[in-house]
């Protein structure tokens, strides 16, 4: 997974059906996230895992409709 800094952008496509990509934040203390995957060409889905591979957040809009997860608290 691709290791992300604090108020970061990142630009991507998605290349072929089936297509991931993985990114990861490692956080020292308690934090807030939000998160928008826009101007989609496909329909994309954005699930948020915790360290134990556990599901926290996830935005499964239909087809080119914004993904987003907004202000979610995070525990380090």
């Amino acid at each position: 997974a691709t290791v992300l800094q604090p108020n970061t952008s990142v630009n991507a496509a998605i290349a072929t059906v089936g297509d991931k990509d993985y990114y990861k934040i490692d956080l020292l203390a308690t934090s807030y996230l939000s998160l928008l995957l826009n101007n989609l060409t496909h329909d994309c889905d954005v699930i948020l895992y915790n360290s134990t591979g556990t599901v926290v957040a996830s935005s499964m809009n239909t087809s080119t409709t914004s993904e987003i997860i907004s202000n979610r608290q995070l525990t380090a």
